[in-house]
C-alpha cells in the first residue's frame, strides 16, 4: 500500500508531464535571448563580437535586413573587426542571393567599388574569406586591375589555416 504523500508526488509529476506535453512553444537555437537593439548597442558601441555572431546569424537566416549593413560597416570601420569586412561585402553584394557570387555586373560602380574596397581592407586585417575572394577577382581582372601574382598569393593565403 502507497502512503497518500508518494502518490501526491505521482500525481504532480503526471500532471506536469501532461500539462507540459500540451504546450506549443518555438524555440530557435539562433534566439539569443537578448533583443535586436541590445545585440546592435553592444556591437555598434562597444565593438562585442558575440552580439556581432548573433545579429549575422540572423542575417543569414532573413538576408533582407536593411539595418544589418550599418551594423557591419561599424564593426569593419571603427572597431577594425575582421569578419565584418566578409559580411559588409555580404550584404553589399546581396551574396546570400547569387548563383554566381563574383558577377557584380548589376551593381552600380559606387556599390561595386564599396564592395571591393571591403574585401581589400578584409584581406588586410586577415580575413581568409576576403583574401580567397579578392585573389579571385585580381586574376579574373574585371572590377579590379588583373594581377595574377597577387591574386594567386592571395588565395594561398586564405586558404592557410
Amino acid at each position: 500500500m502507497k502512503s497518500p504523500i508518494i502518490n501526491a508526488v505521482w500525481a504532480t509529476a503526471l500532471i506536469t508531464i501532461l500539462g507540459s506535453c500540451s504546450k506549443t512553444e518555438t524555440f530557435s537555437l539562433n534566439q539569443s535571448g537578448i533583443s535586436q537593439n541590445e545585440l546592435k548597442e553592444l556591437a555598434l558601441t562597444k565593438g562585442d563580437t558575440i552580439a556581432y555572431h548573433q545579429l549575422s546569424i540572423g542575417y543569414m537566416d532573413s538576408p533582407n535586413d536593411p539595418n544589418f549593413y550599418t551594423v557591419a560597416s561599424t564593426m569593419a570601420k571603427k572597431h577594425k573587426y575582421h569578419e565584418a569586412y566578409l559580411d559588409s561585402y555580404y550584404t553589399l553584394t546581396d551574396y546570400y542571393h547569387r548563383s554566381n557570387y563574383r558577377n557584380l555586373d548589376d551593381l552600380d560602380i559606387s556599390k561595386r567599388k564599396l564592395a571591393i574596397s571591403y574585401l581589400i581592407l578584409g584581406a588586410e586585417n586577415g580575413s581568409k574569406e576576403c583574401k580567397k575572394l579578392l585573389g579571385h577577382y585580381y586574376i579574373d581582372g574585371k572590377y579590379i586591375a588583373q594581377n595574377m601574382k597577387e591574386g594567386k598569393r592571395l588565395i594561398q593565403e586564405g586558404e592557410l589555416y
